[in-house]
């Protein structure tokens, strides 16, 4: 299920019982489940992909619960007495369309950003007169998460905050620092490939393989409980997860990385992280004194092939949001590496210093770009963040993504 699904019946395709209330309440408890069980994966979006003679596919219910809700509710209306209006395909395709918008938008309430992704995705075509209806919807459902998410939760109370807040000061990065972000746009599109190059192989070997087949093939969900127990043994905290942060959550772990502060214990910097911040990723107050850069790039191999393996398990699965963190997580390697090479920034006292969460930020939007194909990525790590300063070089390196992954 996800985009590939939906783009097929908005060019004319009937796929009977995809969009159907059923559907979607299995889809909800399976979400919902999947996301509770702590795998490594997404609740939101699905890009189809090629690699050579082999496609991948990601996984995206709420695009597909946002599709579903358009359907139903097209339905529905065909009884009132505006039936004429509604009752014929294009009106329906231009429904769908907005249910995928809305679907992106009650996820990261990124209104914007999630009607250009839904164009790139789904619409070869797209029809100019249905934009305020798709960005009306968009921001309706995403005004509405919002508040949801103010009554459900204590957090913030008394205002609505961007998914993802930073405070990255205005005058964050130099023109010095524009060919280093178009060197992650490079590497994140290399690595995109190769984690696209990657799931396919991991997919034909679980077609193909006769000792996988004879394990899991008559019980198709023993690979599912094999792979969540997996996960549990490398994120247990007093193991393995104390490499990677694993007591973390992705949205944790997401603050962490767009942090300001550098996370290097011996750094001479002015911003350093606090003790709380510092032991989720080095333990110093445990006396483990594990380096940032070895816990940054063990977090990143890790979850480069658990988002691989996982993304592929029969549960609701997304995409997004895993690559965010991967990217992230390489992007603030590339920002607390640079933080230690010029602890004073590039241009000594008098200029700026580095901020490794900037390079999180390029990073996340770099790795997600290529995995996903799409420029609106960069409109949605904007909303995502509350702020603009980060667009300039989160553009940058998306000449060299589409260069990398193109070939």
């Amino acid at each position: 299920s996800g985009i590939p699904e939906v783009k097929v019946i908005m060019h004319g395709f009937k796929m009977k019982h995809y969009l159907t209330v059923r559907t979607l309440i299995a889809k909800m408890i399976g979400l919902t489940l999947a996301i509770g069980s702590g795998l490594p994966i997404g609740k939101e979006l699905f890009k189809y992909l090629s690699l050579g003679s082999a496609s991948t596919s990601f996984q995206g219910p709420f695009v597909h619960m946002g599709a579903i809700v358009a359907t139903v509710l097209s339905k529905l209306i065909n009884n009132c007495q505006y039936t004429e209006f509604f009752a014929n395909e294009g009106r329906e395709m231009e429904m769908l369309s907005s249910g995928c918008a809305v679907g992106i938008a009650c996820t990261f309430s990124a209104p914007v950003g999630a009607v250009l992704y839904a164009i790139e995705s789904t619409s070869k075509y797209f029809a100019v007169k249905n934009y305020w209806r798709a960005f009306l919807a968009a921001t309706c459902s995403a005004i509405i998460f919002r508040f949801a998410n103010f009554f459900v939760t204590a957090e913030n109370s008394g205002t609505i905050m961007a998914f993802y807040q930073t405070s990255i000061p205005t005058e964050s990065f130099l023109v010095e620092e524009l060919p280093i972000f178009a060197l992650l746009g490079l590497f994140g599109g290399l690595f995109a490939a190769l984690f696209i190059f990657t799931h396919k192989k991991i997919t034909l070997f679980r077609q193909n393989n006769r000792v996988y087949k004879m394990i899991f093939r008559e019980n198709f969900f023993a690979f599912t409980v094999f792979m969540a127990l997996i996960v549990g043994i490398l994120t247990y905290p007093e193991g393995f997860g104390r490499y990677i942060a694993g007591e973390l959550t992705f949205r944790e772990t997401m603050a962490d990385f767009f942090n300001n502060c550098t996370m290097h214990i011996t750094n001479t910097s002015k911003q350093p992280c606090s003790d709380k911040l510092l032991q989720h990723w080095t333990g110093i107050a445990s006396g483990n004194q594990i380096t940032i850069f070895h816990s940054l790039t063990c977090y990143f191999i890790t979850y480069f092939f658990l988002v691989a393996i996982c993304i592929s398990i029969n549960v609701p699965a997304g995409v997004f949001v895993p690559s965010f963190i991967i990217g992230a997580a390489g992007g603030r390697l590339a920002g607390e590496v640079m933080a230690f090479l010029f602890p004073e920034g590039l241009r000594g006292p008098d200029g700026p210093l580095i901020f490794p969460g900037l390079y999180a930020v390029v990073g996340a939007a770099a790795y997600t770009g290529a995995i996903t194909h799409t420029l609106s990525v960069a409109v949605i790590i904007c909303e995502l963040t509350g702020q603009l300063t980060p667009l300039l070089p989160v553009l940058v390196p998306f000449g060299p993504v589409n260069f990398s992954v193109g070939r």
